[in-house]
């Protein structure tokens, strides 16, 4: 019996883990290597809790140059740096747009290279790709690797194990009397 739930249990995993990818993310973690606090031009404030997000219209494909040269590049001004802090740099954007992207950073800003990688036969959409909704967002990273945005989750977690293992000690002293 225990097999059978393991069973359903591994195909219902497998099922979600590989039938429900509904977006694409390109991450890059980054040092901050001084302070910028300007203001003006600033396109991305790690203050703020919401995300940025852009409508990007990838350059046409031209088969000719492949797509490594064809993309749009888009500089985005960080401010609210703190000096030697650790920062994760989220772009963020639905599976169903045939899209790469590339993040780097450069001291101040963020460079998002956006690439189209889809080939048609319909040459009107080969010439005019639609637009890409791109959500970036910049976190803090806490001790260096978990960014502050999912530290709500890892609460919770927690919380659920360290409950649990009242349960899981019931559980086991139930199993030895009988």
């Amino acid at each position: 019996m225990a097999n059978t739930y393991s069973f359903f249990f591994i195909i219902t995993f497998f099922f979600h883990l590989f039938g429900s990818t509904l977006g694409n993310t390109e991450i890059i973690n980054f040092k901050a290597t001084h302070s910028n606090n300007r203001s003006k031009s600033c396109q991305l404030k790690v203050q703020e809790a919401l995300s940025q997000t852009l409508l990007l219209q990838p350059y046409p494909i031209d088969s000719e140059k492949g797509i490594s040269e064809s993309a749009t590049i888009v500089a985005l001004q960080a401010c609210g740096l703190k000096e030697n802090a650790w920062y994760q740099l989220r772009a963020s954007w639905p599976a169903v747009y045939p899209s790469d992207i590339d993040l780097a950073w450069n001291d101040t800003h963020c460079l998002l290279h956006l690439y189209a990688s889809f080939y048609s036969a319909n040459t009107s959409l080969m010439k005019n790709p639609r637009p890409v909704p791109v959500q970036i967002d910049l976190d803090p990273l806490i001790l260096g690797f978990l960014p502050s945005s999912v530290i709500p989750t890892v609460i919770v977690i927690t919380a659920l194990v360290v409950s649990s293992i009242p349960f899981a000690f019931f559980i086991l002293k139930k199993q030895k009397q009988d």
